[in-house]
């Protein structure tokens, strides 16, 4: 399980900008998670059949987002 903390974004940005983000942040999880054979019970509770793979699809996951943050 983890969180996507938009609290700061949305009292700056409005309530809608955050669910955008929340959404975009989740499209660019998703296919990190599945490939290591992660299902998603909620947008932000995955299971796992082994605990290796949870950690693999984790670190896919933050490549992800360092690469979409940061190019």
């Amino acid at each position: 399980m983890f969180e996507i903390e938009l609290h700061d974004i949305e009292k700056e940005l409005g309530a809608d900008a955050g669910l955008k983000l929340k959404y975009k942040a989740l499209d660019l999880i998703r296919p990190a998670l599945c490939e290591f054979g992660g299902q998603e019970l909620e947008d932000i509770l995955w299971i796992f059949d082994k605990p290796i793979n949870a950690v693999k699809g984790a670190l896919k996951m933050k490549q992800v987002l360092e690469k979409y943050n940061f190019g």
